[in-house]
C-alpha cells in the first residue's frame, strides 16, 4: 500500500515538474521569443525541447508545428541557434505571421553517441531505441496543458533522420498528426513500424543528387555505417498514394530557376483526393543534395562538398506551410 501511495505522489510531483517548465498562458512577455530547454520526463528519460510562442498569440485553439532535426543534429542546430544558416528557422517567422506554436524536440543519443530518432529502420543500428512516438504524444499533451492546441491542426516537418521520424508518426500515430513533411528522407526499406494504414497528408522534398539518402533508394551512405536502407522516393510517394486512396494524376509545377549557381531546379507534383481533402506531394529537386532548399538561408560551398548542392529557388518552410495549412481534421 505504501508503494502505491508513493508512486501516486511521485506521479503528481512529476506532472507538476513538467508543467512548471512551461510558461503560463498569460505570460505575454514570452510571446515572440524562443523558450529554450524545456524538459519532459518520458519513460525515465529527461527529454528536452524548445518552444516558440508567436507574437500576439490568440486565445483559443491554435495550430502546433513540430520540427525534427536529423542524425547528429539538435534542437539548437535545426533552427539556427548555433549561429549557422538554418532553413527551418523560417518556421518562427511563419508562426508570427500565421499564429501557431512551434515545438522543436531533441532526439536522444544512439550507440554512436549522436542525437537522433528511433525511426522505422530496423537496419539502422546507431539509432536510439527510445519510444519517440510516445514521447511526441506526451510532448503534445504537456504543451496542451498550458496552451489550447487545436488537435485538428498538428503538423510535423523533419529532415533526414527527422524526416523518417515524421513518417513514423504518420504511420503509427495518424490520430496525432494531420499532415507531415519529410525532407531528404524516404520510407524505410526494412521497417519495424506497425502501420495503421490511415490517411495522412504527406509531402516529400528530395534531391536527385543526394549523396547520403539516395533518391532511387538503397543503402544510406556517407561516413556513417549501419544507417540502414530506404525505398526510392517514387516508391515512398506511391505508398502514401495508396494509403490516401489517390488515383488522380498529379498537378505539376515547374518553379522559376532563380539561381544560376545552385545547379538545380525544382518541380512539384501534387496529388489530391478531392473527396477527403487528403493529399500527397513531391518536390523533386533535380541536382539537389542532402539539404533543405532555401533562398534566405544559404549554406557554404564547403558544406555543399559534404552534402551536395543546395537549391535556392524555393523556401522549404514556406512550401511546406502552403501544403499543410489547409489540412484540418474537420475537413477530412
Amino acid at each position: 500500500m505504501k508503494k502505491v501511495v508513493f508512486k501516486a505522489v511521485m506521479g503528481v510531483l512529476l506532472v507538476g515538474a513538467v508543467i512548471a517548465c512551461l510558461p503560463r498562458r498569460d505570460h505575454g512577455k514570452l510571446q515572440g521569443t524562443l523558450v529554450k530547454d524545456n524538459i519532459l520526463v518520458h519513460e525515465g528519460l529527461t527529454r528536452g525541447y524548445h518552444l516558440y510562442l508567436p507574437k500576439d498569440l490568440p486565445v483559443g485553439n491554435v495550430p502546433l508545428v513540430l520540427l525534427f532535426h536529423g542524425h547528429r543534429g539538435s534542437a539548437d542546430q535545426v533552427i539556427g541557434e548555433n549561429d549557422k544558416p538554418a532553413p527551418f528557422r523560417e518556421w518562427l517567422h511563419i508562426a508570427d505571421r500565421e499564429k501557431f506554436i512551434v515545438a522543436v524536440p531533441s532526439g536522444e543519443r544512439g550507440s554512436d553517441d549522436e542525437r537522433g530518432w528511433n525511426d522505422c529502420r530496423t537496419d539502422a543500428g546507431t539509432n536510439p531505441d527510445t519510444d519517440d512516438v510516445g514521447f511526441v504524444r506526451s510532448l503534445i499533451d504537456a504543451i496542451d496543458q498550458r496552451y489550447t492546441i487545436d488537435h485538428g491542426r498538428i503538423y510535423a516537418n523533419g529532415i533526414s533522420n527527422g524526416g523518417l521520424m515524421v513518417l513514423r508518426l504518420a504511420l503509427e500515430a495518424p490520430d496525432l498528426v494531420v499532415a507531415v513533411a519529410s525532407v531528404v528522407a524516404a520510407m524505410a526499406a526494412d521497417s519495424e513500424c506497425s502501420a495503421m494504414n490511415q490517411a495522412v497528408s504527406v509531402l516529400f522534398m528530395n534531391g536527385t543528387a543526394d549523396p547520403l539518402v539516395p533518391y532511387e533508394g538503397g543503402q544510406i551512405s556517407g561516413k556513417d555505417i549501419g544507417r540502414g536502407t530506404v525505398l526510392s522516393t517514387d516508391a515512398s510517394v506511391n505508398y502514401w498514394l495508396g494509403v490516401n486512396d489517390i488515383a488522380m494524376a498529379a498537378q505539376e509545377r515547374d518553379f522559376e530557376n532563380k539561381s544560376a549557381v545552385d545547379q538545380s531546379t525544382v518541380k512539384s507534383f501534387l496529388y489530391n483526393n478531392d473527396l477527403t481533402n487528403h493529399a500527397v506531394a513531391l518536390y523533386k529537386v533535380t541536382g539537389g543534395g542532402h539539404v533543405e532548399p532555401s533562398v534566405k538561408y544559404q549554406f557554404s560551398a564547403v558544406y555543399e562538398l559534404l552534402v551536395g548542392k543546395q537549391n535556392h529557388d524555393i523556401e522549404m518552410a514556406e512550401e511546406v506551410w502552403s501544403f499543410v495549412k489547409a489540412k484540418t481534421r474537420d475537413n477530412l
